[in-house]
């Protein structure tokens, strides 16, 4: 009798163990179905936010209105994320040819470790409308070679001259910095708003034609002192070989 009593223990204990084995197996298989699908949906809702975006962002005929709409400066403020997500499916690397005004050009401070030759001599433009009353709406950038191709126009250029460019897009500005492109073309055109809108959108801002005779030296400077900058690290690395 005693046996008995303890296979019936011994059989109980199997069962439960199978019935707890079971409901694991079933808990197991329900977490593993409900994440395949969860993850299936939140793949296919993806798919259908991307679409939509494309539709509603996809253009070919970029112009600055609608830059500003869709990610200007105020747009920024608002929501940063949302201009960016905009600005990266449908600015990002896309080239444009708009009209605008030559505020001034600057060439980039040297530094070796963050020099960058497409950024060498930048120009500072105004958009029409403008998001700023004093500072540049965005500023082109280029090289040695694109500056030398361009550079009977650029030094003609004073405040207020207005210019049609082709440009491609590199980053977003913000309510602090302007929007940055890479040239790839510019010329002189006629002008586009009235006389008196003109002088109140350049008031108080003021350029002479000899500052591109400074960025002149300034670049020539700036390209010798890179040049030294590569000869120091090579003689560094050849003295490192050497050793």
């Amino acid at each position: 009798m005693l046996n008995y009593g303890k296979c019936l223990v011994i059989l109980k204990q199997v069962y439960v163990i199978f019935v707890c084995s079971m409901l694991f197996l079933y808990g197991l298989y329900y977490n593993i179905n409900s994440l395949l699908s969860s993850e299936s949906n939140i793949h296919n809702h993806r798919d259908d936010i991307d679409s939509t975006v494309n539709q509603l962002y996809s253009n070919d005929n970029l112009t600055w209105d609608g830059l500003i709409k869709d990610c200007g400066s105020y747009v920024i403020i608002e929501n940063s994320a949302r201009a960016n997500e905009i600005f990266n499916r449908k600015y990002a690397k896309q080239i444009v040819e708009w009209k605008g005004y030559f505020l001034n050009a600057f060439v980039q401070d040297f530094n070796p470790f963050e020099f960058n030759p497409e950024h060498l001599v930048n120009i500072n433009v105004r958009m029409i409308p403008s998001e700023s009353i004093h500072n540049p709406d965005l500023f082109l950038s280029m090289n040695n070679l694109k500056y030398k191709k361009y550079g009977s126009v650029i030094r003609s250029l004073v405040t207020g001259t207005p210019i049609k460019f082709k440009a491609e897009f590199e980053s977003l500005g913000n309510e602090w910095k302007p929007h940055h492109l890479h040239l790839l073309h510019i010329e002189k055109t006629d002008e586009f708003i009235d006389p008196n809108d003109k002088i109140v959108l350049f008031k108080g801002i003021a350029f002479n034609i000899t500052g591109h005779l400074k960025n002149e030296k300034e670049m020539e400077t700036l390209i010798v002192s890179k040049k030294e900058n590569n000869l120091k690290e090579s003689g560094g690395n050849n003295k490192s070989q050497d050793n």
